[in-house]
């Protein structure tokens, strides 16, 4: 069972859209995904007006481990309401990361699949992340060595 996410109502009530229009994404028209589409724009418009927050909110993923999301970042909106990130190449890393000795994450963004990995192999094995973006690498969790 899904633990509630600590979101302020105006994000748990957009939640409930974003949720809507992620369901009928799978719908298409003149070979286009229309409710995706209007998703996005509508995401865009939102985190640029209505979530403005310059704060961060902490959430544990599907994948079972923590991660810190800038709470204006639109790019992070999955995170935040869906509690995964990409999930078909989530899955497909999860599979290949027991064949490696090491992980490495160039462009790391938020770290979410450098987190991943770190969550998989329980530290046991090393995962290097690398984001030019200093705004973003404030976001990696200090304990976890990354």
């Amino acid at each position: 069972m899904k633990s509630p996410l600590p979101l302020p109502l105006h994000y748990r009530l957009y939640s409930q859209v974003h949720h809507g229009l992620t369901a009928l994404g799978g719908l298409t028209l003149a070979g286009r995904h229309p409710a995706t589409i209007f998703r996005n724009y509508l995401s865009r418009a939102a985190f640029a007006t209505i979530f403005r927050r310059t704060d961060h909110f902490i959430v544990t993923v599907e994948e079972r481990f923590v991660i810190k999301v800038p709470a204006g970042d639109q790019a992070a909106a999955s995170i935040l309401f869906d509690r995964q990130y990409s999930p078909r190449e989530a899955h497909m890393l999860m599979g290949l990361l027991g064949l490696c000795n090491s992980f490495v994450d160039v462009g790391a963004n938020l770290g979410y699949f450098a987190l991943m990995a770190l969550a998989r192999n329980g530290g046991a094995k090393p995962v290097v992340v690398a984001e030019p973006n200093p705004v973003l690498g404030d976001s990696y969790p200090r304990e976890h060595g990354t």
